[in-house]
């Protein structure tokens, strides 16, 4: 393909990406200051594709904040969208000014297999649909449905039974972060963007953590309501799937852990430290069984690994049996926490 074709080609994927917030912004009363950040967020990709990134990731964990204070007439989820498709529709304009998009080669199988779960996922959805939908036939009517709901729905209006491809949406918007991460990123850029998801997180967090204290409060004894709020309550602010929230705050948490321990400034780790611990009480207040014992088993074998790193430091005996320690101990942790977790209800 020639480069004048690709030119056209990203830039009739740009208009595609930024289709569905257009047509949001007609069909729906906006706040014009609300347009104006998508507009500059699109803006700033489009001149600066690091640091609209940068910005993208300090903004996507607070979508439900920001359309709260924006007063946007939708959920938060769909505000996360938009601003991912602001953010896409400006770096696929600065890709066109160069005719491509710089993405590794090393990355091509991992990229393809993200490719072909959404694909998969999004054919079992609109088959399982076929049900749902009520429609009368093979499955390939589902298939039909679900194609038709994936190109001709309004993709910022809130998911329904009725309209399974708009998931698959979704991830393919997910794809498009994955591809848009690698394309402008470089070794000096890793850090950065990592730091910006655990601040944007950490905030998040720090809400959950916010309203739990407020509830606490409330109650007359907070001590006591503390104790037993912990026991069972369980909490994220931000949307209603408090399994997936736990899961984004184990992989902060672990990415906080990480900076901090490699961090050479004294202020900096003690600020990625103080993010750790907030991570870690938001973790535990939205009450996933899976992602705290995972949490706790991935940063047991990060110690160990770094055990192994300084074996100057140490002999490699004593590295293996305090590996084999801490993981030992993480296991049993994560085996208890799986079984006796206290919270029942919910």
């Amino acid at each position: 393909m020639s480069r004048v074709a690709r030119r056209i080609a990203l830039a009739i994927l740009a208009l595609l990406t930024a289709a569905p917030v257009a047509r949001a912004a007609i069909l729906t009363p906006l706040p014009p200051y609300f347009v104006a950040v998508l507009a500059g967020l699109a803006a700033l990709a489009a001149a600066r594709p690091l640091h609209g990134l940068l910005v993208l990731c300090g903004l996507f964990p607070l979508a439900s904040m920001i359309s709260v204070l924006a007063r946007v007439p939708w959920h938060g989820t769909e505000t996360a969208l938009s601003l991912s498709l602001a953010f896409l529709t400006g770096l696929l304009l600065n890709a066109t000014k160069r005719g491509t998009l710089r993405v590794p080669p090393r990355v091509a199988l991992p990229l393809a297999l993200y490719a072909a779960v959404i694909v998969a996922s999004a054919a079992a959805m609109s088959i399982a649909g076929t049900a749902t939908l009520g429609v009368a036939g093979t499955s390939s009517v589902g298939v039909w449905e679900g194609l038709r709901a994936l190109t001709a729905k309004d993709y910022l209006q809130i998911p329904s039974p009725h309209e399974p491809a708009l998931f698959a949406f979704d991830a393919l918007v997910g794809l498009g972060l994955f591809m848009a991460v690698l394309s402008v990123r470089g070794d000096a850029a890793e850090e950065p963007v990592v730091r910006m998801l655990v601040a944007g997180l950490t905030a998040a967090a720090a809400l959950n953590v916010l309203r739990f204290a407020q509830a606490a409060i409330a109650s007359g004894e907070p001590a006591a309501a503390m104790t037993k709020y912990a026991q069972w309550l369980r909490i994220n602010v931000h949307y209603s799937d408090v399994n997936a929230a736990a899961s984004t705050f184990a992989l902060a948490l672990l990415a906080a852990v990480g900076l901090a321990s490699v961090g050479s400034h004294r202020l900096a780790r003690s600020i990625l430290t103080a993010c750790a611990i907030v991570l870690a009480l938001a973790l535990w207040l939205a009450g996933s069984r899976v992602a705290i014992a995972s949490a706790a088993l991935a940063t047991a074998a990060v110690i160990s690994f770094r055990l192994f790193a300084r074996r100057r430091a140490w002999s490699r005996p004593l590295a293996w049996v305090l590996s084999g320690c801490i993981l030992l101990l993480a296991g049993v942790v994560a085996v208890w926490m799986l079984v006796n977790f206290p919270r029942v209800q919910a």
